[in-house]
C-alpha cells in the first residue's frame, strides 16, 4: 500500500470569502480505489472543500494534485475531463428532459483526456454510441425502465440516481458525493446509496463522500476525515474518529 501513489493530494489548501476562512490549511490524500468519508458539523467547510477539489472555488493558498498533475488553477470543465466527477446536495438536473437526455448532456467529452482513451475508442462517439453509453449508466443504477420519462415525473430517489449516473457516464476515476442522502426519506436512503456503493465498488473507483448519516459513512468509507471550523481535526477509521474527544466536542459542543 505504501508504494501506491495517491490519486488525489490536497496540500495546505485554504479558501477564503472575504474575512471568512471557510477552509484553512487542509491537507489530505486519497489512494486509488479508496472511499474516504468527510464529516463534520454544519459549516465545517466540507462542501467548500469538495467544491474546491472540483474547481468551483479556487484556493487562496495550497495546491491540489490529481493523477500526478497540479490542477489547482484548472477550471471545472478541465478537471472533469481529467476524471473528476461530482454530485450535488441540491439536484442540478433538467426537469423538462428525460432521464436519458439528462445523462446524455454530460457526454460532451474531450477525446484527448487520458481516461477517455481507456474507456472508449480514440474516435469521437457518434450519437448512437452516446445514447448506448447513457443507457448503460442508467442500467447500472437500475433506471433503464425510467430512461424515457421526464425527470420531473420521477421520484426523488430516482432523480438522485439519474444525477449519479450523469456524473459517472463520462468514465471518471474520482467521484465527489456531496450529501447523497440529502432530502431522502429514511426508508429510501439505504436502497439509493447502495446503488451508488455497488457502482463504485464494481468499477474500483475512488470516492470522497460528504454525509451526515453516520450509517452511510460507516458502511462506505475505509477512512474518515473530520472537519470543524475549516480544518481537519481528526483522521482515521470510522471507529477511531468517532471516539476522538475533539470530534465529540465539535459535534456536541
Amino acid at each position: 500500500m505504501n508504494d501506491v501513489h495517491p490519486l488525489l493530494q490536497v496540500k495546505q489548501v485554504s479558501v477564503r470569502f472575504g474575512a471568512i476562512h471557510a477552509v484553512e490549511e487542509v491537507s489530505l490524500q486519497v489512494l486509488p480505489g479508496e472511499v474516504v468519508g468527510l464529516i463534520g458539523p454544519n459549516g465545517a467547510g466540507k462542501s467548500t472543500l469538495i467544491n474546491t477539489i472540483a474547481g468551483v472555488f479556487r484556493s487562496a493558498v495550497g495546491t491540489i494534485w490529481f493523477a500526478g498533475a497540479d490542477v489547482s488553477r484548472k477550471p471545472v470543465h478541465s478537471r472533469a475531463r481529467l476524471g473528476i466527477a461530482r454530485t450535488f446536495q441540491n439536484l442540478a438536473l433538467f426537469p423538462a428532459m428525460t432521464a436519458v437526455e439528462n445523462v446524455l448532456a454530460h457526454l460532451d467529452v474531450d477525446p484527448d483526456a487520458p481516461w477517455y482513451q481507456e474507456w472508449w475508442p480514440a474516435e469521437a462517439l457518434r450519437a448512437g454510441e452516446k445514447r448506448e453509453r447513457a443507457l448503460d449508466a442508467l442500467e447500472a443504477v437500475g433506471l433503464v425502465p425510467a430512461a424515457n420519462r421526464l425527470v420531473d415525473e420521477l421520484s426523488y430517489p430516482e432523480r438522485k440516481l439519474v444525477e449519479f449516473a450523469r456524473a459517472m457516464v463520462g468514465g471518471a476515476s474520482l467521484v465527489l458525493l456531496d450529501e447523497p442522502t440529502a432530502g431522502l426519506a429514511i426508508e429510501d436512503r439505504q436502497r439509493t446509496v447502495e446503488r451508488m456503493r455497488l457502482y463504485i465498488e464494481e468499477r474500483a473507483l475512488t470516492a470522497i463522500i460528504v454525509e451526515h448519516d453516520m450509517g452511510v459513512i460507516r458502511g462506505m468509507s475505509s477512512r474518515v476525515h473530520v472537519m470543524d471550523a475549516g480544518r481537519v481535526i481528526a483522521s482515521g477509521s470510522f471507529s477511531d474518529v468517532i471516539a476522538d474527544e475533539r470530534v465529540k466536542e465539535a459535534y456536541l459542543g
